[in-house]
Formats: C-alpha cells, structure tokens, sequence
C-alpha cells in the first residue's frame, strides 16, 4: 500500500503559481497537484460530514476506469457537493506550432473529484497502464479523521511454469 500522508502547508495559504505544477521541461509535478487537490477534497469531505471516501478502479484488456465512488457515513448528496480542484490541459498553438500545458482550476463534483485524483495518484505511483495485458486495479481511500489519503493496488499476472521430461 502507498500513502500520501505527508503534512504540506495548505494550498490556499500558499502562493502556489502554475510553476507549482509543471515543471521546466513542461511535465506535470504530480506530487504538487496531488497534494493540492487532496487538500480540497479533505475539505470538501469533512465539510459535508464525511470520515472516509473510496473510489476503486479495475481494468484488463486495454480498458480500464474507475468504477465505485463511496463514501462513509452514506451521503449520496455530498458526492453532488462542488469542489475546485486543479487539472492540468494541453492545448496545441498553431501558430507557435508547440503544445502550450496549463495548470487551472476545475470545478467539479466531489465525485468527479475523487475520480479524477484517483488517476492521478495511479500516474504518480508508477501504475499508469495498470489496464494493459492481464490488467489489474485497486482502491483509494481518503481518512478524514487522519488527514491521509492511501493507495491500495494490485496487478494480474499469468504465470507459466515450464518444465521438460525426458525418458
């Protein structure tokens, strides 16, 4: 299991810029976006009354997506609950003939939220492509009460065992 448990001042305090979340050779910084959006969420949870969300995501075959987004004690209207979080979009300049990446805020439901931040953390914990050949999948839970938000992953894999006999 992996955990994004760290303490990191809040986003809102800060003077976070769009260098916050690209860096110099134009890549997302994961972590930053992450760490930024779980703040929101945390927020958005505790203030709708929520100790704990889950969205679970699976895939095999090329195809993969998150499926259940649940949350505890049941509240199906905090799911409906707006938050603000930060996406990051490529747009491509003709006339500058680049793709130009932007970090902005996005206002989502709660549980768009949640699904979105979920592939996000499957990108920055080295998962991405966790749907190609057997597939694989997962959970992530966000704890209120802990402030912490932790990955659950797994992959399928076939294996052969090979042996020769002679006589």
């Amino acid at each position: 299991m992996e955990s994004m448990d760290q303490n990191l001042a809040d986003p809102d305090e800060s003077n976070e810029t769009e260098q916050t979340f690209l860096q110099e050779d134009g890549s997302t910084n994961l972590q930053a976006l992450v760490l930024h959006n779980k703040a929101a969420i945390m927020a958005a949870l505790k203030s709708n009354g929520v100790t704990n969300a889950t969205s679970e995501y699976s895939g095999s075959g090329d195809e993969g997506s998150t499926g259940s987004v649940t949350v505890h004690p049941e509240n199906t209207a905090a799911l409906e609950y707006n938050v603000t979080v930060k996406m990051i979009g490529s747009t491509f300049d003709s006339s500058a003939e680049k793709w130009i990446t932007k970090a902005s805020d996005s206002n989502l439901t709660l549980e768009q939220a949640l699904r979105d931040v979920t592939d996000q953390l499957i990108e920055m914990n080295g998962h991405a492509g966790y749907e190609d050949g057997d597939g694989g999948g997962g959970s992530v839970t966000f704890d209120v009460e802990n402030d912490t938000v932790e990955q659950d992953h797994y992959d399928c894999v076939v294996e052969n065992v090979h042996s020769v006999h002679e006589l």
